[in-house]
């Protein structure tokens, strides 16, 4: 045969060469996919639930944003928090105590960013990376319709394409890595990384981050170069900038790995020059860093334009997440990461036993001792942080936070087969290399046992009981890879294709022609559904994520059997229960389980006007505030805890967005306070004497109080740990608890009491706040005065010593009519004057004159508006009966509270106080609670009922 004169035969073996050094990783790429899909199964959580419509959503409605798609994202889930849920009780109601049966877990993968926007609670480094893989699906629902349940579908089976995709590419880059170090075991130890660790049952399975964050690190160290060999060059050391930079903000503890590989390059040895040998050190150090951080530059601002413009916090959405304490040292959970039977890395994946065999190679080669030192300091600083938290993971298979570190890992292990010299030929070779065999060929049959037999069961095990405590992963009877294979091999559901309608609402028949069908409670809804042809295992009815009816029964269709071809029942009929779904037009979910233990899908939407359960009369009448008055006591009641505190919401910012959740003392007792004149109206005594007990608990030896209670928590309760942090003793929750729960005559802690808070009077005769020198301040953020008196805490205090000691009662009296004007006093409440409006009003009728702070009521933070005429209304009614005009004041204010199921207390519920404003970190406390205990205060004390005024409760 005659070469084309453009083709030498020189350049024809080096093709010959490339395609055969091409072979074995493309077999091996083809490999991992095939066997990543065999199960037809996707397997993953709420954490990878952005992740898998992210790409959709991009290229349908070009934007990250998931306002417009919340409940698709949220898949049939609440994206209401568990303490924000508006419940409503009877009788028989769905749940415990007749509360709404909501779909759980809650949609805690969106989170709502400082702008108001819905986002992503993770990184979009992996949506954004498999987004290209998701066109041919884009172009498919172009064509035949973006309608459920075409997009489940679709999203489902992309998802899992695209993350064995990504995990297939991660194991050919790791043999590639191999390879390139000449390492003989070079493929069988690729197979092990692609079968036998969590590559498979975690980054496979589903789009969690690790699997793009495997990708990343196997990429960075390919892009490293032959350790020792040539230098990289200048795109090659760009490149890896932008590896580096997608790496941490893919996943943010990978960051240390990228440091690590980054200082590396820059100062590693023989690693500084990029393309001039014959440079200075420093020059060639220059060099690197200019070029790395080229090749930064583009992802980097990527990054922080998401972070700080769109989500609103540098951190991203884990910055509006709630904080974890990770820098607790804790040699239990770093034992947990390696040998607990249920996450255990060296259970789940034996073989990486030789780790240290082969990084002691790879220390002692000169060639590779500065990476293999970089990356075992990089790895063991994030094995330590994520040993610091609950390394269980949640639900999951084995250890998914070391998921990220497999390559790294198995880079370290490589050279261990190799590690015997040739005199050592003969049985101890013989030996090792048995060993390594049998627990690489352990590590694939314990992924295999997941991929086939996992449903979530071992997870149930682990976390029964108290979800707290770690006895369950520690259990040898509930080594997953055993209890799972209890159960018959689950059947692959991927490609079924689940088909339903919904076909009737109430008498409505659908499609309906006109106004959307009403649905009341109690109505029928009827539908149909398929998957597979076959009948389903459930099918659940869902409106913003209640469940408001679920069957396992089905019946035969006739129209269904003739269109569908198939003799399975698929009708079904459920009674519809629209306890805790608000009125109003809303979006009603058919969704259905293929196989009992299978993730849902939804099959059909379709829109409802929803009435809401009793509903109550015009706007103001007596029976509907009757009504609203009972869901505001009955939802005091369903949100305290059996042990009696409430929870206190708190921001970083002047407005209510992105709250998280405390237990203390000061709420509870201000409940107390409120709820105590109309406990006994609205069936509430067994709720306040509850909070009464648990607040007497909290009264320590020495007779002080903490904010967040006991440091050792009640028996059986949460503890500070989990819900506070140890906090000084101080005046106010001394004052507060002392005052509702702690009178007991001769109780000896008493007089401790009064001694130590006598030693914190300052000149003025005022109170300060802390009970403690402030060498032995803990967990406290001094602002400009590390002890500050305040004036809601000394108000507090007088009404403590009105009854403990007159005397000194007078004279804090006095002081504070003397210096109520000071600014200064203003320190916990200068933007959050509600509290201290009230306790003036209160002071006033005790005969101690304090002026009532009209001016900073009359100022207040934005949407506190309607509390702040709340408290003056209340206030007023202090003072003398009612007339019309103030009846009918507060009539129409109690109905715009409480019209929309409360609606205005969700969106803004009272500002109670704030930390001093001169620490470093703001905080601002609101709470709900708070606003249904005032609303009823206010109801009672100038009850209206068909426009007449009541005489107020004494």
């Amino acid at each position: 045969m005659t070469l084309p004169a453009c083709i030498s035969p020189s350049s024809t073996g080096s093709i010959r060469f490339y395609l055969q050094s091409l072979k074995a990783p493309i077999l091996l790429g083809l490999c991992c996919f095939l066997v990543y899909n065999a199960n037809l199964r996707q397997i993953g959580a709420g954490d990878t639930m952005p992740a898998r419509y992210l790409p959709l959503i991009l290229w349908h409605n070009g934007t990250l944003g998931l306002d417009g798609n919340a409940r698709l994202v949220a898949h049939g889930h609440s994206t209401i928090p568990p303490w924000k849920r508006n419940q409503t009780a009877g009788a028989d109601g769905p749940g415990p105590g007749g509360n709404a049966n909501y779909f759980e877990p809650w949609a805690y993968w969106m989170v709502r960013t400082r702008h108001n926007r819905l986002a992503s609670l993770y990184p979009v480094v992996t949506p954004l990376l498999v987004a290209p893989l998701y066109l041919p699906a884009v172009i498919w629902l172009n064509k035949h319709g973006w309608e459920q349940p075409r997009i489940d579908r679709v999203a489902v089976l992309m998802e899992k394409i695209s993350a064995s995709f990504l995990a297939s590419i991660a194991s050919v880059l790791m043999f590639l890595v191999l390879r390139r170090d000449s390492i003989r075991w070079s493929l069988p130890l690729a197979l092990a990384f692609a079968f036998g660790t969590n590559t498979w049952m975690i980054s496979s399975q589903a789009l969690w981050q690790h699997g793009s964050g495997e990708l990343l690190i196997a990429l960075s160290l390919l892009l490293v170069g032959p350790v020792g060999r040539a230098p990289n060059s200048p795109m090659r050391t760009a490149l890896l900038g932008a590896v580096c930079v997608s790496m941490a903000a893919n996943r943010p503890p990978d960051a240390l790995i990228a440091g690590a590989i980054v200082l590396f390059i820059i100062w590693g040895p023989g690693r500084g020059a990029v393309w001039s040998p014959g440079r200075t050190a420093v020059w060639n150090r220059r060099r690197s860093a200019m070029w790395l951080l080229a090749g930064a530059a583009l992802p980097l601002a990527a990054l922080l334009y998401y972070n700080l413009d769109f989500i609103g916090h540098f951190a991203g959405g884990y910055g509006l997440a709630p904080s974890k304490n990770f820098f607790h040292l804790s040699l239990s959970g770093m034992a947990g990461l390696l040998v607990s039977p249920a996450r255990g890395l060296l259970v789940f994946s034996p073989f990486l036993v030789f780790i240290p065999v082969g990084l002691i190679q790879r220390l002692r080669v000169p060639s590779s001792r500065g990476l293999a030192v970089a990356l075992s300091f990089a790895a063991a600083a994030q094995f330590i942080l994520y040993s610091q938290s609950d390394w269980r993971a949640g639900v999951s298979w084995g250890p998914r936070w070391l998921t990220d570190l497999l390559p790294i890992l198995v880079w370290m292990l490589a050279p261990s087969p190799l590690v015997q010299r040739p005199v050592a030929r003969g049985l101890l070779r013989l030996v090792m290399t048995a060993a390594m065999t049998a627990a690489m060929a352990t590590s694939v049959g314990v992924q295999t046992i997941g991929a086939f037999w996992y449903t979530g069961a071992s997870d149930a095990r682990i976390f029964a009981g108290n979800p707290a405590s770690m006895s369950g992963a520690w259990n040898p009877r509930n080594v997953p890879f055993l209890t799972e294979l209890g159960h018959p091999r689950v059947r692959g559901d991927i490609l079924c294709n689940a088909r339903g309608s919904i076909d009737r609402v109430g008498p409505t028949l659908l499609p309906g022609i006109g106004d959307v069908p009403v649905l009341e409670n109690g109505e029928v809804i009827e539908g149909w559904t398929l998957t597979c042809g076959r009948t389903p295992a459930q099918v659940m009815v869902l409106i913003d994520g209640v469940l408001i009816g679920s069957t396992q029964d089905f019946l035969p269709r006739d129209d269904v059997k003739t269109a569908m071809h198939t003799l399975s029942p698929s009708g079904w009929r459920v009674s519809a229960n629209t306890r805790g779904v608000s009125q109003g037009e809303r979006v009603l979910q058919a969704a259905v389980r293929i196989e009992p233990d299978s993730d849902i899908r939804i099959v059909g939407e379709q829109r409802v006007f929803v009435i809401a359960q009793g509903l109550p009369g015009a706007a103001g009448s007596g029976p509907e505030l009757d009504a609203m008055a009972a869901q505001a006591a009955m939802l005091l009641r369903a949100r305290q805890s059996r042990y009696g505190f409430w929870l206190t919401s708190y921001t970083k910012g002047l407005r209510y967005e992105t709250p998280l959740q405390e237990m203390n003392t000061y709420l509870t007792s201000m409940l107390v306070d409120l709820l105590s004149p109309v406990a006994p109206e609205r069936g509430l005594d067994d709720v306040v004497e509850r909070a009464r007990q648990h607040l007497a608990a909290q009264i320590e030896s020495n007779g002080l109080v903490r904010y967040h209670g006991l440091p050792e928590g009640l028996p059986g309760g949460p503890t500070i740990g989990r819900l506070g942090c140890v906090i000084t003793p101080d005046a106010d929750d001394t004052a507060l608890v002392w005052r509702i729960a702690g009178f007991s005559a001769g109780d000896p802690r008493q007089q401790l009491m009064l001694g130590e808070l006598a030693h914190y009077r300052d000149a003025r005769g005022l109170y300060r706040t802390w009970l403690a020198p402030q060498n032995q301040y803990q967990c406290i953020d001094p602002g400009s005065d590390p002890n500050p008196a305040d004036i809601a805490i000394n108000m507090h205090v007088y009404l403590m010593l009105r009854e403990l000691d007159p005397p000194a009662a007078f004279h804090l009296c006095n002081a504070l009519q003397r210096s109520f004007g000071d600014s200064n006093l203003w320190v916990y409440y200068a933007k959050a004057p509600l509290v201290p409006y009230l306790r003036s009003a209160e002071l006033r009728r005790l005969g101690c004159a304090i002026p009532l702070p009209t001016d900073r009521l009359a100022l207040p933070a934005e949407g506190q508006e309607i509390w702040s005429e709340a408290v003056r209304l209340l206030a007023e009614t202090t003072t003398a009966p009612p007339d019309a005009n103030l009846g009918k004041a507060i009539g129409d204010l109690l109905v715009r509270i409480g019209s929309d199921d409360f609606a205005q207390i969700r969106r803004s519920p009272p500002l109670l106080y704030h930390n001093d404003l001169s620490a470093t970190v703001p905080r601002f406390y609101w709470s709900e609670d708070f606003g249904y205990a005032l609303w009823l205060r206010l109801c009672e004390a100038a009850r209206v009922e068909a426009g007449q005024l009541h005489r107020p409760l004494s």
